[in-house]
């Protein structure tokens, strides 16, 4: 009898994706590409507004990681060089000349740029300035978008058993939920090549399904459905907060990010709630921003972004394929002063769930849908909450430890609000210093803060009524100045009218801050 012929893993199903014949002849010339489809609709968004600004910093994403342990770096490099050989996503680039629509192409093989720096002959402050401007300098060098990888990567030294890992990242790759899948299989590929094993990790699932997934939806139930929610839109609710840029003022980083977070009794007690209320922490969030929006802008209805997961629950392996499939979807609430905060968020979390089964709505039709004209701002701000997977794996018998220790991105919105339901709630503002001073926007977290903190000790409370104003702004309110008598009227804040209050808040955070 013949010898049995070995047993070959078969190759993963690949969807159909619509591609013109020119693109396809195109794809046969150039052997050292593996596949190319179509772009996601947030990449074409973020492919344009690329190339309409190609010296800008929108959509360079860069995460600096801590590392405790013993690190072999060349294991290290080796587990991401083998990340990188099993997910597309890290080898892919961009095309959008000679073809009839713009692609992403993957490439057969990429060499990571891969830089290892070593620091411990500085002082603490030395390294700290020098990790600092290395991160700096690689933000601004920028991408060639037809290039891949569209990543770089920068392991400094900066002690016995720490380093630093900076990776640089454009935005079209990948998002939050990638970074997760990622670091767990780095982490896992490097334990096992350091004990001499080969790691068993799942077959990674293919970017390019998801991309025929979106090809084969049919639109009608979602334009019907988008049509009705945004009846009437009108122009983007404005923040309120923000000042006009200076005439041919140049910031250095237009780009400022700022962090807070609650206490962890506060957010024990807010996540304790939204689950007795059966309701999610990302809608209480949602529902105190719309509060705090219509403060500032002064409209009763308010409409700002969401993002959205956009990885569809019916697409097999979509929890583990590295890739784009975050979307951006309009939030529209009607912030009535009287109505209770509770029924109000149940109502808004039941929009919520209709809004998720349209959220892979390209955002050009929403738009197109809402009246939008080509040019004008959709929205001012944009929520992000991220409700990304734990960490799966395990610590028992791991050398390394691997954190995230900061992160720097940054979008065409004025303000992105990112939350982050840890054990100590984070609360960041990523924002546009052309718009927005740095102290406003520290007295805005300081306003989240007062009114998360609020709702914690009293949730039976109308809307109108949630306090948002610190103390010690509250303090400046109240403080008897120069030109008033000596016993300045007794107020009380919580019952003044909602005219009063914008009143008093507009001038408060209008005015230029003072010199020490």
């Amino acid at each position: 009898a013949a010898p049995a012929a070995p047993l070959v893993p078969e190759p993963p199903v690949r969807a159909a994706v619509l591609l013109s014949d020119g693109e396809r002849r195109l794809l046969a010339q150039r052997p050292e590409i593996e596949d190319a489809y179509a772009l996601a609709p947030l990449q074409q968004g973020m492919l344009f507004h690329t190339l309409k600004q190609p010296e800008g910093l929108h959509f360079r994403s860069q995460i600096c990681f801590r590392l405790d342990g013993h690190l072999d770096p060349e294991i290290f490099q080796h587990a991401w060089e083998t990340a990188a050989a099993r997910h597309s996503a890290l080898r892919t680039a961009f095309v959008w000349e000679a073809v009839d629509q713009p692609l992403q192409v993957v490439f057969r093989q990429v060499e990571l740029p891969f830089e290892r720096l070593d620091l411990r002959h500085l002082t603490a402050e030395e390294r700290e300035r020098q990790v600092q401007a290395i991160w700096q300098a690689d933000r601004e060098e920028g991408f060639e978008l037809t290039q891949a990888p569209l990543m770089r990567f920068h392991l400094i030294r900066t002690g016995e058993m720490e380093h630093r890992l900076l990776w640089t990242y454009h935005h079209l790759l990948l998002d939050g939920w990638s970074l997760g899948i990622l670091t767990d299989e780095v982490l896992a590929l490097y334990e096992a090549r350091r004990r001499g094993e080969e790691a068993v990790l799942p077959a990674p699932g293919l970017y390019r399904d998801f991309i025929a997934h979106l090809q084969r939806q049919d639109l009608a139930p979602a334009e019907q459905f988008w049509r009705q929610q945004l009846a009437g839109f009108s122009a983007p609710t404005p923040l309120g907060i923000d000042h006009a840029p200076e005439a041919g003022g140049r910031l250095h980083d237009p780009h400022g990010t700022q962090e807070v977070r609650l206490t962890a009794t506060t957010t024990a007690t807010l996540k304790s709630l939204a689950r007795d209320q059966e309701l999610t922490l990302n809608v209480l969030m949602q529902g105190l921003w719309a509060v705090l929006l219509s403060h500032y802008s002064g409209q009763r209805e308010v409409l700002f972004a969401m993002a959205v997961s956009g990885r569809p629950a019916e697409l097999a392996g979509v929890e583990s394929t590295v890739g784009l499939f975050i979307h951006t979807v309009p939030v529209r609430a009607d912030v009535p002063p009287q109505a209770p905060l509770l029924p109000w968020l149940r109502e808004l979390q039941q929009r919520h769930s209709a809004i998720l089964q349209h959220q892979l709505t390209p955002p050009l039709l929403l738009r197109r849908w809402a009246g939008v004209p080509a040019g004008t701002r959709f929205y001012e701000s944009f929520l992000v909450f991220q409700n990304y997977p734990a960490a799966r794996v395990p610590p028992h018998g791991r050398t390394l430890d691997l954190a995230i220790e900061s992160t720097r991105g940054a979008t065409e919105t004025p303000l992105s609000l990112v939350i982050d339901p840890a054990a100590e709630l984070s609360l960041r503002i990523n924002y546009d210093r052309g718009r927005l001073r740095d102290d406003t926007v520290a007295r805005t977290l300081g306003h989240l803060q007062t009114m998360l903190a609020s709702v914690a000790a009293d949730p039976d409370q109308v809307l109108g009524a949630i306090p948002f104003l610190t103390e010690a702004e509250r303090r400046e309110l109240l403080a008897p100045s120069a030109a008033t008598a000596p016993e300045p009227p007794e107020l009380d804040l919580d019952r003044m009218s909602d005219e009063d209050v914008e009143r008093m808040l507009a001038q408060l955070l209008a005015a230029e801050p003072k010199e020490a």
